[in-house]
C-alpha cells in the first residue's frame, strides 16, 4: 500500500470517528432534552412536601377586627406598589411539651439557679411557687411541664434593688440581660443575638411608668428576639411592643444582681418537621385586609373612615399559649383615621391560604 492510499485510509477512519462523535453528542442531548420533558411531567418527590400536616388550625391572632366596610383605602408603600411574595413558605411543627417523673426535679433544679432552695407550693398540676421566707421580695412561678416561668423581686417589698442611678448602657444591659438567661439556662441559640429592645420606667411604689432614658429611669426592660426564620421573616407576637422573653434590671445591681424581673415563654419549634404551604399572594392579602380578616395587634378601633398602608411584609407568628405550628403571616402598618383621629396599627393575616386552614 503506498503512502498515498495510506493517508486515504487514515482520514476515511478519522471520518467515521467524527461522525461516532457527533451521533453519540445528538444521542445525549436527546437524551436531556427527553429527561426533562419527563421530569416536567413527572416531577421527582419534594424534600419538602406541600401541605404534609393537612389542614391547620388558625393561628391564634387577637380577635380585633373592626369595621371597614366605609373605608377608603390608600397604599403608601415606598415602592410604590405591593411586593412580590413566594408562592410557599414553610410551616414548622411545634411539639406539645409532655411531662415527665422528672419535670419537678428539673424544676426544682432550674429554682435552685434563681436562688430559691426551698419546697415549692403546688398551685396546681403544673404550675408550682416557689417563695423565700428569709426574701419575700423573691419569687418564681414556673410551668414544670412547658418550662414557662415569672421570676420577680418585688421592690415594694424591698425598695433597696431600685435605689441610685444607671451607670450602664443600652449594651451593658443587654449583656447583663443575656448573662443572666444563660445563667438559669434560658438562653437557646436562636435568642442569643437575636434583637432586642430597650423600656425605661420609672416605678415608685406600686405605680409604674415610661420614661424616655436610663438617666429618669430606676428600671430598664430588655426585651429578647428570636432570630428571624430563614434569616428573612421575623417572630412576631400579639403585642408587638413586648416579647415572650424580657428582663427588668433595677439600678441596684449589688441586690439579687440587680434583677427585678423576667419573663419567659419559649416555644421549641422542630425544624425537621416541616412542610410547605402554598400562602397568598399580596394582592390577595391585601384585598383579604380591606374586607376586614386582618387582627388589629396595636391600634385597634371599633372603624376606620380611611387606611392608609405604609408597609406590608412576612413574619411568623408566635403565640404564649401553646400553638401546634409556627405559621408565617402578612404584616401590616400604616396609618388609619378613626372619629377624626390618626392612629397607627399593626395588623396580621394568616398567609397560609384558604384552602388549608381550617
Amino acid at each position: 500500500m503506498g503512502l498515498f492510499e495510506l493517508s486515504s485510509q487514515i482520514r476515511k477512519i478519522i471520518g467515521v470517528i467524527g461522525l461516532i462523535i457527533l451521533f453519540l453528542i445528538f444521542i445525549w442531548f436527546l437524551f436531556i432534552g427527553i429527561r426533562a420533558i419527563y421530569r416536567g411531567f413527572n416531577p421527582p418527590p419534594r424534600d419538602n412536601p406541600i401541605a404534609f400536616f393537612g389542614n391547620l388550625p388558625l393561628p391564634q391572632l387577637p380577635k380585633n377586627n373592626p369595621d371597614l366596610s366605609i373605608t377608603s383605602f390608600n397604599l403608601a408603600l415606598p415602592e410604590g406598589s405591593l411586593p412580590a411574595t413566594p408562592s410557599e413558605l414553610t410551616v414548622y411543627s411545634i411539639p406539645r411539651p409532655s411531662g415527665t417523673l422528672s419535670s419537678l426535679d428539673e424544676a426544682i433544679l432550674k429554682a435552685d439557679k434563681f436562688g430559691l432552695e426551698e419546697t415549692p407550693n403546688k398551685l396546681n398540676e403544673t404550675n408550682y411557687l416557689w417563695k423565700n421566707p428569709k426574701k419575700p421580695a423573691k419569687t418564681l412561678d414556673m410551668n414544670i411541664i412547658t418550662n414557662e416561668y415569672i421570676y420577680k423581686y418585688n421592690p415594694t417589698i424591698d425598695p433597696e434593688i431600685l435605689k441610685g442611678k444607671f451607670k450602664i448602657t443600652d449594651e451593658k444591659a443587654v449583656k447583663e440581660a443575656v448573662k443572666f438567661l444563660r445563667r438559669v439556662d434560658s438562653l437557646p441559640e436562636d435568642l442569643e443575638g437575636g434583637k432586642t429592645n430597650l423600656k425605661f420606667y420609672k416605678q415608685s411604689g406600686k405605680k409604674r411608668s415610661a420614661v424616655s432614658s436610663f438617666s429618669e429611669a430606676n428600671e430598664v426592660e430588655i426585651l429578647l428576639y428570636r432570630k428571624p426564620i430563614e434569616g428573612t421573616y421575623p417572630l412576631v407576637q400579639a403585642n408587638p411592643n413586648t416579647s415572650l422573653v424580657r428582663v427588668i434590671l433595677g439600678t441596684n445591681s449589688t441586690i439579687e444582681r440587680g434583677i427585678v424581673e423576667v419573663g419567659y415563654t419559649y416555644w421549641k419549634f422542630d425544624p425537621n418537621s416541616s412542610s410547605l404551604y402554598p400562602i397568598r399572594t399580596s394582592q390577595q392579602a391585601w384585598d383579604d385586609f380591606q374586607q376586614g380578616r386582618a387582627s388589629f395587634v396595636t391600634g385597634n378601633q371599633k372603624s376606620f373612615s380611611e387606611i392608609s398602608l405604609a408597609n406590608i411584609s412576612l413574619g411568623y407568628f408566635e403565640a404564649k399559649p401553646y400553638q401546634p405550628y409556627l405559621q408565617p403571616v402578612f404584616i401590616f402598618e400604616g396609618t388609619g383615621i378613626s372619629k377624626g383621629k390618626k392612629v397607627g396599627f399593626t395588623a396580621y393575616l394568616p398567609a397560609v391560604t384558604d384552602t388549608y386552614i381550617q
